[in-house]
């Protein structure tokens, strides 16, 4: 994944000691963090870990992050929040306001809205942090409120041509 993320982000990676039971936190809490300490008005979030599996699903999702995530496409989920229509972007959202495949653009309005991120013992949590947090501007770019059933078959067929690049003015 460096290699067509390097080229056009500052990457910055965050582990934990294995069992991993401190989920998405540690990477949400340092995302918070570095967006306040380099004062950015925004970051792409991906949570890999789910994605380094080599199943075919896996293998789907690192593909749609690459095709979505880069070049001109990348535009799509910037676009929206340098012009305050959201806080948050991402690919497909789900039912309870979740982002699908652990990953988004969120603004510093986003994390300000979630406050400071916290240790939860539910891995599930973090996929779904702005369910009570209605005053977030979420928008997922393919599609939004899309069921699990469908998300999964979204990834399968996920062809970028299949979705047309929206040309944003930047």
């Amino acid at each position: 994944m460096n290699d067509w993320l390097l080229p056009e982000y500052n990457v910055y990676t965050v582990y934990q000691k294995f069992p991993g039971d401190l989920f998405e936190y540690p990477a949400l809490r340092f995302a918070q963090w570095i967006l306040k300490k380099k004062k950015k008005e925004f970051l792409l979030y991906i949570h890999t870990k789910g994605a380094f599996y080599s199943t075919k699903r896996q293998k789907g999702i690192r593909e749609c992050w690459k095709n979505e995530y880069t070049g001109n496409r990348k535009f799509n989920y910037i676009i929206p929040i340098k012009k305050k229509k959201a806080d948050v972007t991402c690919i497909l959202t789900g039912k309870k306001r979740g982002t699908w495949f652990n990953s988004f653009f969120i603004s510093k309005k986003g994390f300000k809205i979630l406050g400071k991120i916290k240790p939860s013992k539910n891995r599930y949590f973090f996929e779904r942090m702005f369910e009570k947090h209605s005053e977030a501007k979420i928008l997922g770019i393919l599609k939004n409120n899309v069921s699990t059933s469908k998300a999964w078959k979204i990834v399968k067929y996920y062809k970028p041509e299949n979705y047309l690049y929206k040309k944003n003015k930047k």
